[in-house]
């Protein structure tokens, strides 16, 4: 379009945002891997030098342990194994994965499904729309003819379902069809659909992809950070109840070798 500069800037500020974003995902979710980090290596600690002393001592005196320790000794001395299984069973469902990818079919089934789950389906559509929105927002605005940015959106696109529907949608501009008619709010959010329709009408589509572009891009934002707000104290509760567990299940035989002494 011969608009180089006005592209590259554009893709400056989008690829700086996104850069920004991803930095802020990361920072707030170190401090939750530093404690679980750890808290594994007081668990370590705690279940393979701490616990055995006691198990001798109480065998000597022949004493019974108590039963949240007797717990504990039983899931360290089995670790290993579980470890191994959790391991053999993570790698069958990554193969299986993969080949399902490599599979057209399935792999559309698949993303089918992510869509209509709770919450991360919405995620997903709001993130696609988003991304679209700005890419078209580059090149129609760039000068490029909205059947080539479609397509050159569309390539940009991870989930088969939009992909299919933005490869439907460029039919149907051939065909003479507005774009916010072509748009199914099944797949596309509905508010996206009508920010577009008032695009088509007031002859202002570039700007309202912007636009749209943005308001997605806000309400992503607001969104994964609630996620990350609940992922955080959730992360801590449990590491806390586990830990707690094992202090206490370290504690009890300390009082019981008091009481027997």
């Amino acid at each position: 379009s011969g608009n180089l500069s006005d592209v590259l800037k554009h893709l400056s500020i989008y690829y700086s945002d996104i850069a920004r974003h991803n930095e802020k995902i990361k920072s707030t979710m170190t401090y939750p891997c530093i404690l679980g980090v750890t808290s594994l290596f007081v668990v370590n600690f705690l279940t393979t030098r701490v616990l055995p002393v006691y198990v001798n001592i109480f065998a000597s005196a022949g004493a019974e342990l108590p039963k949240s320790t007797q717990i504990l000794m039983s899931l360290s001395s089995n670790i290993a194994k579980l470890f191994m299984i959790s391991l053999a069973l993570l790698f069958l469902f990554l193969s299986i994965m993969l080949k399902c990818i490599e599979s057209r079919k399935i792999a559309y089934q698949i993303d089918r499904l992510k869509l209509l789950i709770p919450f991360f389906g919405q995620l997903i559509k709001k993130t696609a729309a988003s991304k679209m929105a700005r890419i078209l927002n580059i090149l129609v605005s760039s000068g490029i003819p909205l059947l080539k940015a479609l397509k050159i959106a569309g390539n940009t696109v991870k989930n088969q379902v939009i992909k299919k529907e933005l490869e439907k949608i460029q039919m149907g501009l051939r065909q003479g069809k507005n774009l916010s008619e072509l748009m199914s709010e099944k797949v596309f959010p509905p508010m996206m659909v009508k920010i577009l329709a008032i695009g088509e009408e007031s002859g202002t589509l570039d700007e309202m992809f912007g636009k749209t572009a943005s308001f997605y891009e806000n309400e992503i934002e607001v969104l994964q950070e609630r996620l990350i707000t609940l992922i955080e104290p959730m992360i801590i509760i449990v590491l806390t109840i586990i830990i707690s567990f094992i202090v206490i299940s370290v504690l009890m035989p300390m009082f019981d070798i008091y009481n027997l002494f």
